[in-house]
């Protein structure tokens, strides 16, 4: 045989000897779950269980909820899944949902996805993925910034003002489609994107004491910048999957949460909200609390080094952006969306709006007081029902981290239990949670009387998640519920919402973004009450 045909038969035999371990190696991981006796969803070699989401045929919310809606799995409290060759568990029953969130959270203190502290500090440092030691810091002194006295007394006021330019904004909107189309008292718009301007304008002013002014504008640099954020492309899908599924990758794939525009956008703005100014008698605003922190902060504390790092405040302000338009924007629209498919609930909704605004107001500009906007208790039925049916994070996960090789969590009255081993990723799928019919009956419809006061005690704990649970748990949702009230209390007190020919006849959550959000946008008529 020749030389030639010698080596062909060695790089034969290389091939088949590798592939083989590769086999075998794939046959050991994916084997993890049956050697644990934990029933697990077959998956797909090197893929696991991700292909839909691989080829971005789903989005994240709806991946998670078909995974709680696996048929074989019904009854189980909770079972095994690969994402890739990465072996994860998908947590069903509320008692062990509870164990995971609150009352074993030190033993599950972090979030799975993560981002490199060292070639991506400003993601790495944002609160979402910050590690337990610079998380906790961060959430204390952040939290100082919604407390009901600072919400009531600071953020309050100026909340009406901007809740009164989003109606100015839609009155606006009618008039000029009545001189361009002499339609009359009417316009059809986009939904979503309005109420991006509002919130983009309310974060900017609360958090940053700054004026976008993007409804009066109808659009400014901060959202384009989040926008462009936004918009796919390869490197952005792969960085995104890497930080949620393959954070122990990030490192060597370089990924980062923010795109160089973005963070070069957020350094930019700090250090221009900062040039000249004073700290406000009010309390201040994030920018403020978080350089005071730095400024106060004892070389003893972990992980000072860190929490003093020059894009520490820029993380913040971009997550916070992010956070505080993107949610409350998107649940906005699609209540909106719900209320113009039910006019009864919307009539019923205007009506308890119009009764607070002929009630003796306390607000400024004989708007409506903080205290009247809490007792609406329509108001916040519809909201409810609106994060139920559309959560403002669509699932979340915690790492286990305990002492030893695992924890266990025990549940149904300590007769049972699930072991996590260490560094296995635990996920919840709040939007399976919040459609199961053995907790919510005919779970697709919108139906705001699930949360009356008569109803109320009904609910199972644990399952209903919008803004997470325990200490983890989202740190802005007061201001996000009162944003989002005073919204829907503004655009409905002078206009009503219709279905139009450009309405979608279903919602259809986009598959590249990690949000829950209409796929293609959302149109509805805006009319003007006579």
């Amino acid at each position: 045989m020749s030389v030639y045909g010698y080596q062909l038969l060695i790089t034969i035999a290389l091939i088949l000897v590798t592939m083989t371990l590769i086999q075998l190696w794939l046959q050991r991981r994916y084997s993890y779950w049956h050697r644990r006796k934990i029933p697990y969803l077959k998956p797909t070699p090197l893929l696991g269980n991700l292909k839909s989401l691989l080829l971005l045929r789903t989005s994240f919310g709806d991946y998670f909820r078909r995974l709680y809606d696996e048929p074989n799995f019904q009854s189980a409290p909770f079972f095994g899944f690969f994402i890739l060759q990465t072996p994860a568990l998908l947590i069903r029953e509320p008692q062990l949902i509870e164990q995971l969130l609150t009352k074993q959270f030190t033993s599950f203190p972090n979030r799975y996805e993560a981002a490199d502290l060292h070639s991506d500090p400003m993601g790495a440092l944002t609160l979402p993925l910050a590690k337990y030691a610079i998380w906790r810091k961060s959430r204390r002194e952040i939290s100082k910034l919604f407390t009901s006295g600072h919400i009531k007394s600071v953020m309050y006021p100026k909340l009406i003002t901007y809740a009164e330019l989003l109606e100015e904004y839609i009155t606006r909107k009618i008039k000029q489609d009545a001189s361009e189309h002499n339609v009359g008292v009417a316009a059809i718009i986009e939904v979503k994107e309005m109420c991006a301007l509002y919130t983009t304008d309310v974060t900017a002013a609360l958090l940053y004491s700054i004026d976008v002014a993007g409804l009066r504008n109808d659009g400014c640099e901060m959202r384009t910048q989040c926008e462009d954020l936004f918009q796919p492309s390869l490197r952005k899908i792969i960085d995104f999957f890497a930080i949620f599924f393959l954070p122990r990758w990030v490192r060597k794939l370089k990924s980062k949460v923010f795109t160089r525009k973005y963070a070069d956008y957020l350094r930019r703005l700090v250090e221009e909200r900062l040039k000249g100014t004073e700290r406000k008698p009010d309390g201040g605003d994030l920018i403020d609390l978080l350089l005071s922190m730095q400024q106060h902060l004892s070389d003893s504390e972990p992980c000072s080094a860190w929490l003093r790092h020059p894009d520490f405040i820029a993380a913040q302000v971009g997550i916070f952006l992010l956070a505080g338009f993107e949610t409350s924007s998107s649940l906005i629209a699609l209540i909106l969306y719900e209320l113009a498919k039910q006019p009864e609930i919307q009539r019923k909704l205007k009506a308890e709006i119009a009764a607070s605004f002929r009630d003796p107001p306390s607000a400024p500009n004989d708007g409506v007081s903080y205290k009247q906007l809490m007792h609406m208790p329509y108001m916040h039925m519809v909201v409810a029902e609106g994060l139920r049916l559309y959560p403002t994070a669509p699932f979340i996960n915690r790492e286990c981290l305990p002492n030893g090789d695992q924890q266990t969590l025990w549940f149904d009255k300590g007769k049972k239990y699930l072991s996590i081993p260490r560094n296995v990723p635990a996920y919840i799928s709040i939007l399976g949670l919040h459609s199961d019919p053995k907790f919510w009956p005919n779970p697709q419809l919108y139906d705001p009387q699930r949360f009356s006061q008569e109803k109320l005690p009904t609910i199972k704990p644990m399952t209903y998640l919008p803004f997470g649970a325990g200490p983890h748990g989202c740190i802005g949702s007061r201001l996000g519920m009162l944003q989002v009230k005073l919204g829907l209390l503004y655009i409905l007190k002078r206009h009503r919402v219709e279905l139009c020919e450009k309405t979608t006849k279903k919602i259809r959550f986009d598959s590249k973004r990690f949000m829950l959000e209409a796929k293609g946008g959302l149109y509805l008529k805006f009319v003007q009450d006579k």
